[in-house]
């Protein structure tokens, strides 16, 4: 809004110095100096305005995320806990994995809660 307000001050010094000169070049290269100018402010305002469309939309945008965060944490249950269960697969027992990949599909043996957010697996191998 500044730079505006400046291209404004300094379009009304112009047009106060330009009065009425004629038709001398000089007047002439001060006019088209002046048009340029004008037409500079005239973007700069385009500028502004889009900008501040795109703030405002900006703004809404982090109310509705900040509040869908706010729900989400209201709606979570802050109680969990954590079960550790140690479960040997005889299968797996004595592989030899010197230069191999091999890929070993098992099933769980025990059952998940319907609310289970994640299962860490963790492989020992002597």
């Amino acid at each position: 809004m500044c730079m505006y307000q400046v291209a404004l001050f300094l379009v009304a010094v112009f047009q106060g110095c330009l009065a009425d000169c004629g038709s001398s070049s000089a007047c002439w290269d001060d006019d088209l100096r002046l048009a340029k100018l004008e037409a500079l402010v005239e973007h700069l305002q385009t500028q502004v305005s889009d900008l501040t469309a795109a703030k405002v939309k900006t703004e809404a945008e982090l109310k509705i995320t900040q509040d869908m965060a706010r729900t989400a944490v209201a709606g979570c249950s802050k109680t969990w806990t954590l079960k550790r269960t140690q479960i040997v697969f005889p299968n797996l027992e004595k592989i030899a994995l010197h230069q191999q990949t091999p890929t070993y599909v098992e099933r769980m043996p025990t059952p998940l809660p319907n609310n289970t957010r994640a299962v860490i697996v963790q492989v020992f191998c002597n």
